[in-house]
């Protein structure tokens, strides 16, 4: 076990692998010159790792048929500021807005051509 571990956390796996990312990123980037965009994303980056991730309890991107995607979001934050009942009337105010702008960004460029 120490020594999968060490070998999981060496300094040389993590080099090998961001070269390996950094040259697939490069071939993918150069293919669409000559295949399209679509084409080379489904050649190059579409079954290179996981499809689905597990963030808070949320599988992200959610695979729909078609080839199609869905993307949900959610966000939190945690107030430590005293008087709580104070700051918590501007904070739920600001953060909210800041939260619901981001993710109304995130909806325009992930469904926009």
């Amino acid at each position: 076990m120490n020594l999968l571990w060490k070998i999981l956390t060496s300094l040389r796996l993590t080099v090998l692998l961001l070269a390996f990312g950094i040259i697939l990123v490069w071939v993918g980037t150069v293919a669409q010159a000559d295949e399209g965009l679509y084409q080379a994303q489904a050649r190059y980056f579409k079954h290179w790792f996981v499809p689905t991730v597990s963030l808070f309890g949320h599988r992200l991107p959610i695979p729909l048929p078609g080839g199609r995607t869905r993307l949900e979001g959610s966000t939190w934050y945690e107030l430590d500021l005293a008087p709580q009942a104070y700051w918590s009337i501007w904070s739920d105010l600001i953060v909210h807005r800041i939260h619901r702008r981001v993710l109304e960004h995130i909806r325009r460029e992930a469904t926009d051509p």
